[in-house]
């Protein structure tokens, strides 16, 4: 066998570009819904049609952030710390030892990944310039999503669950001893976004969560009040306020003020049916 370089996002003549892998990636065996313009005859008889093809892929998903510096490093002239989705089109078995060099896996560059950041798709309602904004992310090797507070990385594994990606950074506190203050560590955040395309899943693209540094989130399969089957995502968002009467006596609680009691997790937008991937098989 032999191994070869997925990426290459770092490095280390550059401050800035110092980035480094501290978690495991996750691995989707997915498939790529490419679009490309076609353009067919002359003058007056010209057309151009999108064409759609479905390309298998392994879509490789991790975030670069220093583990052993998680609060001392608040440097805004720092490492630029990013979250990536590496597309792997080398699906089949291959004996890439047998093959010339311009026939070799090349490693992606930072160049080559679509910047996900703004959610360049999500913010736009006229179809041509989705279209526009699909042809470009289909072109490249995958999508990059910076992370853009200072000294801000990524510290925990992330989940993907019927092709929506959470993801958790960390923001470290800046300390100030003129003030008279408890001191914070900083806060969490989680991202939830769509793995192929990176628009935003819920109203907001991200929830924080105030002195805590989030580690690997944490699948639950389980059912609601109503006795229906939920999946929800534990470790990073606290979720949304849990609601109490207050005329009933058997519901004791001490949640006076907004965001004091929170359900702790996130429902997410999925249930337990089979989902199709590049390797599926229809054994009815």
């Amino acid at each position: 066998w032999k191994l070869t370089a997925l990426a290459s996002i770092s490095d280390s003549s550059v401050v800035t570009d110092k980035r480094k892998f501290f978690t495991e990636p996750v691995i989707v065996r997915t498939y790529l819904k490419k679009l490309t313009r076609i353009t067919t005859g002359q003058g007056d008889d010209q057309v151009t049609i999108t064409d759609s093809q479905q390309i298998p892929y392994d879509a490789v998903l991790i975030g670069t952030g220093d583990r052993t510096k998680p609060v001392s490093d608040k440097d805004p002239n720092g490492v630029d710390n990013r979250f990536y989705m590496f597309r792997d089109y080398n699906v089949q078995v291959t004996d890439f030892s047998v093959l010339d060099n311009d026939a070799q896996p090349q490693a992606i560059v930072s160049n080559d990944l679509y910047n996900i950041t703004s959610d360049p798709i999500g913010s736009l309602s006229d179809e041509t310039a989705i279209e526009t904004q699909l042809i470009a992310l289909g072109s490249s090797k995958g999508w990059v999503y910076n992370l853009v507070e200072d000294g801000e990385k990524s510290l925990g594994a992330a989940l993907v669950l019927g092709g929506e990606l959470y993801f958790t950074s960390f923001i470290p506190e800046t300390t100030n001893s003129a003030t008279c203050t408890i001191p914070t560590i900083g806060k969490g955040r989680t991202y939830a976004v769509d793995m192929h395309i990176g628009t935003s899943i819920n109203n907001s693209r991200y929830y924080d969560v105030d002195n805590k540094v989030p580690d690997d989130l944490i699948i639950h399969s389980g059912e609601d009040e109503q006795g229906e089957s939920v999946v929800r995502v534990f470790g990073g968002d606290p979720g949304e306020d849990l609601e109490f009467d207050d005329q009933d006596e058997n519901n004791d609680h001490t949640c006076e003020n907004t965001g004091e009691c929170r359900e702790g997790s996130r429902e997410a937008n999925m249930d337990m049916s089979p989902k199709q991937i590049y390797f599926y098989f229809d054994e009815g």
